[in-house]
């Protein structure tokens, strides 16, 4: 069994190693950002030796799924898409915005691997639960909200896209 000193320390490394991989990520050289699969995947398993899942576990597991989609592994993503989202759930409103954007990646992901009545469900969640926790005029809103529009239009219901745009909130 770990101390607690240890688990402190797993978990600070967990935090580092996440941090560094999503620098990384987004590093201006191509070889640097290859190194951020890496210090993702430290995270992940640090985060699970510092005594078991929490917010920094499922953050750390939801940009490591977020990563593997950028680079086309779809159906490795998604399932630790979908186990970090369940997590940031359950941690409820401690984690209610991070939950919001693993709404919005777990979309993403459906729409990638082509399961589009998915996507367009989690995209509606996604524009509910922003609109609820920020506003229905938020800049957070309205990007999900043009999120759901671009998935309306590549699915081929511009109408209801441009309906969905007018209506700022509107039905969905």
């Amino acid at each position: 069994e770990a101390s607690g000193a240890d688990k402190a320390m797993s978990s600070a490394l967990g935090g580092i190693a996440n941090n560094l991989g999503m620098l990384l990520r987004s590093a201006a050289e191509p070889e640097r950002a290859g190194e951020a699969e890496g210090w993702l995947r430290s995270a992940v398993s640090s985060f699970g030796f510092s005594g078991g899942p929490d917010l920094g576990f499922f953050r750390a597991t939801g940009n490591l799924a977020d990563y593997l989609r950028s680079k086309g592994r779809v159906q490795e993503a998604l399932p630790l898409a979908s186990q970090s989202l369940a997590g940031l759930d359950s941690l409820g409103s401690e984690a209610r915005g991070d939950a919001l954007i693993g709404q919005s990646n777990l979309a993403l992901l459906f729409y990638t691997s082509g399961r589009n009545p998915e996507a367009e469900a989690w995209y509606r969640r996604s524009v509910i639960g922003y609109e609820s926790m920020f506003g229905r005029s938020s800049s957070e809103a309205i990007s999900a909200r043009r999120d759901l529009q671009e998935l309306l239009r590549r699915l081929g219901r511009p109408a209801e896209a441009d309906r969905l745009g007018r209506t700022s909130g509107g039905e969905l």
